[in-house]
C-alpha cells in the first residue's frame, strides 16, 4: 500500500489515490489507488445487484414484470466495465493497472 495522498479541505480530508473523503475526526480509512481492475468490479457488483433485486421483486409478486429504467443501468454499467476493459488492454506495457 502506498501513502495516502489526501488532503485537507477545511470539514475533513480527501484523497484523488483512492477516492475517499472522511471528516476530519475520523481515523484515516485504508489507502487503495482506484485501479481499472477496481472500477470494473464495482460496476459489475452493482448490475448484478440491480438484476438480482429486480428478479426477486418479481419473484416476490411485488411487481408484474422487472423495472426496465433499472435494467437500463445495468445494462450501462456492464457497457461500462466492457470499456475499463479496452482502456486497461490499450495501456498495457504503459505500467498502468
Amino acid at each position: 500500500m502506498s501513502e495516502c495522498a489526501a488532503v485537507e479541505t477545511g470539514e475533513g480530508f480527501e484523497c484523488d489515490r483512492c477516492a475517499l473523503a472522511w471528516d476530519a475526526r475520523d481515523a484515516r480509512p485504508p489507502c487503495a489507488a482506484v485501479t481499472f481492475t477496481r472500477l470494473r468490479d464495482a460496476a459489475l457488483d452493482e448490475a448484478d445487484r440491480i438484476e438480482q433485486s429486480q428478479r426477486a421483486l418479481v419473484a416476490a409478486g411485488l411487481r408484474a414484470f422487472r423495472h426496465q429504467p433499472r435494467l437500463m443501468r445495468a445494462m450501462e454499467l456492464r457497457r461500462l466495465a466492457a470499456l475499463v476493459d479496452t482502456a486497461k488492454a490499450a495501456t498495457k506495457g504503459e505500467g498502468k493497472r
